[in-house]
């Protein structure tokens, strides 16, 4: 009899279905690492762009800033460099403070946008500050501007700390117009366009480490040759000046030469408002009284009624009013009687001159 007849053997089960779903795991797991470090990494570079819109977004806050210093200081300048508090338009002080303006003040007073935002982008908010340099009242004077703020530190388990590259970020986006107070030079505030010590004035408290900050500045000098809006000084053009509307004086109008009108106006015509000055065809001077042209001065013409000829008066002769071509004067002139006589009767009738008068 056959030795595998006595003891058959057990059939064998195939190994490959449990090789396989070991496999399957570790594909599984690999495949959900990957999965996981993918978001990690896409969440981190998220982050990364939304910090970087943030900063770009306060560089822009702070060159609008220092576009507001350098708007203020244009208008103002000569008057902070004479020791003067600036005025607005009704002759009220413009700032509390000239010498420490606020937001708020520079949006009142037009430097910037009603809808400008305070706090700015990552809670920033600012100080500013100015100040006289050495060579002022004078040619030589300057005014400098600073506005100055710090970043929200970094929470940590001692309280905080600088973010450094939070604050590259923003000097970047300020497009080499801002500087900060680092670490490595904590008595300096520095920039890639200005180096100032650390506290900037006397008197002033020493900024902190990463403080962030902009400039402005104007010469004397420089504000003396361009003329603005409210200029107190004198032009002195030596030229010819236009306008295409109307020229307003406050005081005295002097012409050293001759004054010429080019309006035309017509005697006993009306006229738009009381006080204007035109001339006739001829050239005589018209005035506008009492809503009519009329020539000036306290003649105003004469005429002449008969109760027989009416206004026509004697035949071939005319007796209306030059001024105003009837029997009557001028609006503003009043009839006085200066003649009478003649006959009572139809024919001839009875006349009256009169000579108007104001």
């Amino acid at each position: 009899m056959p030795l595998n007849a006595i003891h058959p053997r057990a059939p064998r089960r195939a190994a490959g279905p449990h090789r396989q779903r070991g496999f399957a795991l570790l594909e599984l797991a690999i495949a959900v690492a990957i999965t996981c470090m993918l978001a990690v990494w896409a969440a981190n570079r998220l982050m990364h762009e939304v910090d970087g819109v943030a900063e770009r977004a306060a560089g822009l806050w702070l060159l609008d800033i220092r576009r507001a210093l350098d708007g203020l200081l244009a208008r103002h300048g000569d008057t902070l460099a004479a020791g003067q508090a600036p005025m607005d338009e009704q002759g009220r002080p413009a700032y509390a403070d000239p010498w420490a303006p606020t937001v708020a003040e520079l949006k009142a007073q037009g430097h910037l946008a009603a809808a400008f935002p305070d706090p700015g982008p990552l809670g920033m908010r600012i100080t500013m500050a100015l100040w006289r340099g050495q060579g002022c009242p004078g040619a030589g004077c300057r005014i400098e501007a600073l506005a100055h703020g710090t970043l929200p530190a970094l929470p940590t388990a001692n309280g905080g700390r600088v973010d450094s590259s939070r604050i590259a970020g923003v000097l970047m986006a300020a497009d080499g117009a801002a500087g900060s107070v680092s670490e490595l030079a904590p008595g300096r505030l520095r920039g890639a366009s200005f180096d100032l010590p650390n506290p900037p004035l006397p008197g002033m408290a020493a900024l902190p480490v990463g403080t962030i900050a902009v400039r402005a500045g104007q010469e004397a000098q420089d504000a003396s040759r361009y003329l603005r809006s409210h200029d107190s000084r004198d032009p002195g053009f030596r030229g010819d000046v236009s306008t295409a509307g109307n020229l307003s004086a406050g005081g005295r109008l002097v012409a050293g030469g001759h004054l010429k009108l080019d309006g035309l106006a017509v005697s006993g015509e009306p006229c738009p408002e009381n006080g204007l000055l035109a001339r006739d065809a001829e050239g005589g001077l018209l005035n506008c009284v009492a809503g009519v042209w009329a020539p000036p001065g306290g003649f105003g013409g004469v005429f002449a009624t008969n109760t027989g000829g009416g206004c026509t008066g004697m035949v071939g002769r005319s007796s209306l009013n030059p001024r105003t071509g009837r029997c009557s004067c001028p609006p503003g002139f009043q009839a006085v009687l200066v003649a009478a006589g003649g006959e009572r009767d139809p024919e001839v009738g009875w006349t009256e001159g009169y000579v108007c008068v104001r």
